[in-house]
């Protein structure tokens, strides 16, 4: 119980918002949609009306519902409610879908090259070169 009340943190919630935010902005729908279908939605019931899902997703996973996270987490424990506590361990590993960390610097030696257009004219009017 323990472990699953950790893992519902605000960060990782935030995690999970973030996926869905951009995933929306970028129209991403396939992702959008996969992240439903883990969190148990039905995304066909909201076709045409992608709006409403993502709503759906960012009430569902919203930092502000930590508290209440915990409370069902304890609740379903006191229970015996395995099934449930199972299906809330699933919802929170949208983290991995979601993760918005940067990937890790190249190792040194592969740095990435850069080009310049020399016809290019910074705002100061010199060229990009100089």
């Amino acid at each position: 119980m323990e472990e699953l009340i950790r893992l519902y943190s605000e960060e990782n919630l935030g995690r999970i918002t973030e996926g869905v935010i951009r995933a929306y902005r970028e129209r991403n729908w396939e992702q959008l949609f996969r992240l439903a279908r883990r969190a148990g939605l039905k995304p066909e019931d909201y076709q045409g009306e992608r709006g409403r899902l993502f709503k759906r997703l960012m009430a569902t996973f919203h930092p502000d519902r930590t508290a209440h996270f915990h409370r069902m987490i304890r609740r379903y424990s006191g229970e015996g409610n395995r099934m449930a506590l199972e299906r809330m361990k699933k919802n929170i590993s949208l983290v991995r879908l979601c993760d918005t960390r940067p990937p890790s610097p190249a190792p040194s030696g592969d740095e990435p090259v850069y080009h310049t257009d020399p016809s290019r004219i910074n705002p100061e009017g010199e060229s990009w070169e100089e």
